[in-house]
């Protein structure tokens, strides 16, 4: 009863990441306008609902906490970097532990899984996982190459504009006329559902065409186990600092410790084409990162983890 009740949680997730595979594969739908799609819609209207309607001084704090880890992760990353020298230069090795799929795997399939309240969590640590790859990470790829395009490559996030509308109406006097307002509501809550189908669709469209031949699959099981083992310490350790310090909620701290266990972030590819190397090994981990992603979020709920 309880593997079917599961089956049930995940159907649509899985249905969505199979859709995509099909559009892509069969129908040839653009990956890349489905992408835009998400990154000038649908996120940001995810970002502008929970600066709107979430409590202010936590959601900074997610942004805070979310910048912080990737940046140790990445940090810690370089310890490993002669084990995976051959098919990765340290800076996209950085951005493999760093950079999580926070926006377009971890907030639907934590709304799907958990519902608003963990999805709004999960919305402000991908505004600092946002803010984290579009810097340190952008710089850490390129090897500090470009760095001045940072401020420019910021200024086209729309998220970063609809969060800040969010947090601008959040502190004015009509906030309380615009939460009465069921057309927005529903129109919010419409942008969270697409976000999820889009989202998860996108992630099978990312993989329909990746090549598994002559891939080092003992490197990306080791590459993958050490990001894991490395995530679960380091924020074990910092959840267990928040929720000593009571600066968190519990269901904050248990959407915070999901993070080790998403996927690496599809931009990454976009940041690799500019080095003009990495791609076949980064589009492999990023779909064994995604399988393996999926795979520990069903364990977790088996064992009614979080």
């Amino acid at each position: 009863m309880q593997t079917a009740l599961l089956l049930l949680k995940f159907a649509p997730a899985f249905a969505y990441i199979g859709a995509g595979v099909i559009a892509k594969r069969y129908f040839s739908l653009s990956q890349a306008k489905v992408a835009q799609l998400l990154f000038y819609v649908f996120v940001p209207l995810v970002v502008f609902k929970g600066a709107l309607l979430s409590d202010t001084a936590s959601f900074f704090l997610y942004i805070a906490l979310s910048f912080g880890i990737s940046l140790a992760m990445g940090l810690l990353a370089g310890c490993y970097r002669k084990w995976f020298g051959a098919q990765l230069n340290v800076g996209v090795l950085r951005c493999t532990f760093s950079y999580f799929n926070i926006g377009w795997f971890g907030i639907p399939i934590v709304y799907a899984l958990y519902g608003e309240a963990a999805a709004i969590v999960m919305t402000g640590l991908y505004v600092g996982g946002m803010l984290f790859g579009n810097t340190v990470g952008f710089l850490w790829v390129t090897d500090g190459h470009g760095s001045g395009g940072v401020l420019k490559k910021l200024s086209k996030i729309p998220a970063l504009y609809a969060m800040a509308l969010g947090f601008a109406l959040h502190f004015s006097p009509i906030l309380p006329v615009l939460s009465s307002q069921a057309w927005l509501m529903q129109g919010l809550a419409f942008g969270t559902v697409a976000t999820s189908v889009l989202g998860m669709g996108l992630v099978g469209m990312s993989v329909a065409d990746v090549s598994h031949r002559a891939v080092a699959w003992r490197n990306v099981a080791a590459l993958l186990g050490l990001r894991l083992l490395t995530g679960v310490v380091l924020v074990g350790l910092v959840a267990l600092t928040v929720h000593y310090s009571g600066l968190l909620q519990p269901l904050a701290i248990e959407v915070l410790c999901l993070l080790p266990i998403l996927p690496i972030a599809a931009n990454l590819l976009v940041f690799t084409t500019q080095t003009k190397s990495d791609g076949t090994f980064v589009g492999v981990i990023l779909l064994a990162s995604t399988v393996l992603s999926c795979v520990l979020f069903a364990v977790l709920q088996l064992v009614g983890g979080v």
